[in-house]
């Protein structure tokens, strides 16, 4: 009885999968297994064998008949040798002989890692991707992964199809054999050449060869093990001279001051001001044992190669990164701002790179932005804004505070020069990762996508306008950038290469400097948003995109509002100059009141919390179900005040936690912990994407979407982000800082 009942599955099996065709009467099936499990009706079942050998015959026909001119004769060979016996059994009518040979032939796991049509299809599941680990462990046979059209041409709706064939067979052998079974489905599924493969990849199909490392990976393999010998002789000499030292000699500042080091990429002495006050330039003691004895002259230890190690040393460089020393009169708060509205990035992303990566429920998906809980990750996009202002305010503060020192002199060679120096070496290393690591080590089907696509990756054609950090304007549009998160680095350093200009108002006229030159930028800016934005009738809203019900041509002007409006810096400058406004006002100290005002400090914190609520959440009346899409004006709006108004409503968070009015706030955004988080910010910001890429690329089946697995992807991300994050920072973002402070204070002949 068992062995009938193996016999017939196997048999509905070969019919569905292989031969592409289902009984046309459910109850069929049903009474066949009833008959082959000792029931009397066997009418249905041997209907069902000669619908096998009439399918048969016909496939055999096909095959026979078929102009297979462009298969090669080893593919022919092998198919031959892995499934002629197939036929055979099926022509002589020995089901049981064919399972048995099916089984032991292993030609059954053949089969069953073929893409089969899965639950969730009208909720958009279109990765028939099959089993890739499991054709990959086949002896002989190799994995592929053909375009797919659902529904023929009368619905041009991609997927994409897996499949598991001899290794003898090439990928246009593989196209040739997926287009024999086209007859059998009735054009429900085709297998076009000129499809959404073509396009991109410049094939149809897309299989699981055995390659050798392209040079570029190979390359980056031996930069990061000479990284890492770096940082294990440096680790090494440090220790050995700790050893070595007596326990009263204090090491030089410039390699031990850790308070000095700045993770953020601002001025050099931007941390300082951040968590140290401006005068903190007293030396601590070194001692292995803690003793509190005064210290001694500074010494001077080892020649220039052991200094040059030292600045790789892994234990130097864990004690600056988690240090959470401050002074009182420290801004603390931006710790926290900065750490959250990490948090804050990487939540958004890790929806919207799951969209993009189409989960087996994308419908399901786009009624999630229906929910009003869920507006504060489709409206996430503000908190870059935050990161904007952050850096304006940090560049006024510091560097208004240094002119004053100078007679409001200000080096500008030096000053970009050291930003730049402090961004590109971990920005062109996470460049080097997504080209030549990431691609080969995501082995899934969506993996031989990414490597296909490698070939032509943006970053080979426009690496250089990322070291530029032209990123944002060539190319111009998103989708044809170098890592294409990065445009917030190229704004940000435009925005710190012309703050000069306003820095010079703000010196040399005061308040009225500050507001003229502050204001009239605000109103360049505003204009250029508006006219783009009406001229163009842009939507403002990015997350529209997702909604189901959407026209398609408010789908593509979302593209383009990205493009014209979302990256470039005359569009997005706002909120860092607010950042510069209130840099100056607190360098210059000056406040609303002295003291704490109870009428003050409720209505600032009253109307902050509306601005931020009514931006977060007040697109809600777009994205509720029924709602309407904004017309031109509320996008006007949106698009021309929302980001101004953000940066308002952060400014007086700072200014209120700063000066005794933010209450359990300050207590929450000053806590101790935010600083060595926020030192891994820029290096979170750099990796994460490449590590979400990585989590939903890795994946055989597309990923379900639903609230508890993505908090558990978010979580895991994140902590992952920061990890990788910690480990640039070791390999390259503090050695990079400790050896442009040593050849600095070599230049400036010992002095800081």
């Amino acid at each position: 009885m068992k062995m009938r009942l193996l016999i017939l599955v196997a048999l509905v099996s070969l019919n569905v999968f292989v031969l592409g065709q289902a009984p046309s009467d459910i109850n069929n099936v049903l009474n066949s297994i009833s008959y082959f499990s000792g029931g009397k009706e066997i009418n249905h079942a041997s209907s069902l064998e000669e619908k096998v050998e009439s399918l048969y015959s016909s496939f055999k026909s096909n095959l026979e008949n078929s102009d297979l001119k462009n298969v090669s004769p080893k593919c022919k060979a092998a198919a031959a040798k892995i499934f002629g016996p197939a036929f055979f059994y099926i022509a002589q009518k020995d089901y049981a002989g064919l399972i048995a040979w099916l089984i032991k032939s292993g030609v059954i796991y053949y089969v069953d890692a073929w893409g089969k049509p899965p639950a969730n299809i009208f909720w958009g599941n279109l990765k028939w991707n099959g089993a890739f680990d499991m054709c990959n462990r086949i002896p002989n046979a190799k994995y592929c992964l053909a375009d797919m059209r659902v529904l023929g041409n009368k619905n041009q709706t991609y997927g994409q199809f897996g499949t598991c064939l001899p290794s003898d067979c090439s990928e246009s052998d593989v196209f040739q054999l997926l287009n024999l079974t086209t007859p059998y489905v009735k054009g429900m599924v085709t297998f076009p050449a000129d499809g959404i493969f073509n396009h991109s990849y410049g094939t149809p199909v897309l299989c699981n060869d055995k390659k050798d490392l392209p040079t570029d990976s190979i390359v980056f393999i031996v930069v990061l093990s000479l990284l890492g010998l770096l940082c294990f002789f440096g680790t090494a000499f440090e220790a050995l001279q700790d050893c070595l030292t007596p326990d009263n000699l204090v090491p030089p500042q410039s390699l031990y001051n850790h308070q000095e080091y700045d993770q953020d990429p601002e001025e050099k002495a931007m941390q300082r001001a951040v968590n140290h006050t401006e005068d903190d330039k007293n030396d601590f003691n070194y001692s292995r044992f803690g003793t509190d004895r005064p210290a001694p002259p500074k010494m001077t230890r080892g020649n220039g190669l052991i200094q040059f190690l030292v600045c790789f040393s892994i234990l130097k460089n864990t004690r600056t990164l988690i240090s959470t020393s401050a002074p009182k009169d420290s801004i603390r708060s931006i710790n926290g701002i900065r750490a959250i509205s990490m948090t804050w990035v990487i939540l958004g992303h890790v929806y919207f790179f799951g969209i993009l990566t189409a989960p087996d429920n994308i419908v399901g998906v786009f009624k999630v932005n229906e929910r009003f809980t869920f507006q504060a990750i489709a409206n996430a996009y503000v908190s870059v804004d935050s990161f904007f202002f952050l850096s304006g305010f940090l560049v006024a503060y510091i560097t208004l505070k240094k002119m004053d020192k100078m007679n409001g002199s200000l080096n500008f060679f030096a000053f970009v020069l050291h930003r730049f120096i402090r961004l590109t070496p971990s920005y062109m290393f996470a460049i080097f990762i997504q080209t030549s690591l990431y691609p080969y080590i995501v082995n899934s089907p969506d993996g031989l996508l990414v490597r296909a696509g490698a070939k032509n990756d943006q970053c080979h054609k426009h690496w250089w306008s990322n070291l530029l950090y032209i990123n944002n304007i060539y190319p111009w549009k998103m989708a044809e950038e170098c890592l294409g998160w990065s445009w917030y680095l190229a704004n940000d350093m435009q925005f710190f290469v012309i703050s000069p200009l306003f820095l010079f108002f703000m010196y040399r006229y005061k308040l009225k400097g500050a507001l003229i030159s502050i204001g009239s930028g605000i109103l360049l800016s505003t204009i250029a948003t508006i006219a783009i934005v009406a001229g163009k009738g842009l939507p403002s809203l990015i997350s529209i995109a997702w909604l189901p019900g959407v026209p398609a041509n408010d789908r593509a002007q979302v593209g383009i509002f990205g493009d014209d409006v979302y990256v470039k810096p005359w569009t997005r400058i706002n909120p860092y100059l607010i950042g510069l406004l209130f840099g100056f006002l607190f360098s210059r100290k000056i406040y609303l009141t002295r003291k704490p005002n109870f009428a003050i400090t409720f209505m600032g914190w009253a109307v902050a919390t509306a601005i931020g609520m009514s931006i977060i959440y007040g697109p809600y009346s777009v994205f509720k179900p029924g709602g309407q899409l904004f017309d031109t004006a509320q996008n006007v709006l949106y698009g021309a005040f929302s980001r101004l108004a953000w940066a308002l409503a952060l400014a007086w968070v700072v200014y209120a936690c700063q000066y005794r009015m933010g209450g359990w706030v300050n207590s929450f955004l000053s806590w101790s912990l935010w600083i060595p988080i926020g030192r891994l910010t820029y290096g979170a910001y750099l990796l994460h994407p490449i590590i979400l890429n990585y989590y939903y690329k890795t994946m055989e089946k597309p990923w379900h979407f639903q609230d508890d697995t993505a908090i558990f992807a978010y979580l895991s991300v994140l902590m992952m982000s920061y990890m990788f994050a910690f480990l640039l920072s070791l390999l390259i973002d503090l050695p990079v800082y400790n050896l442009e402070t040593m050849v600095t204070k070599n230049l400036s002949g010992g002095k800081k």
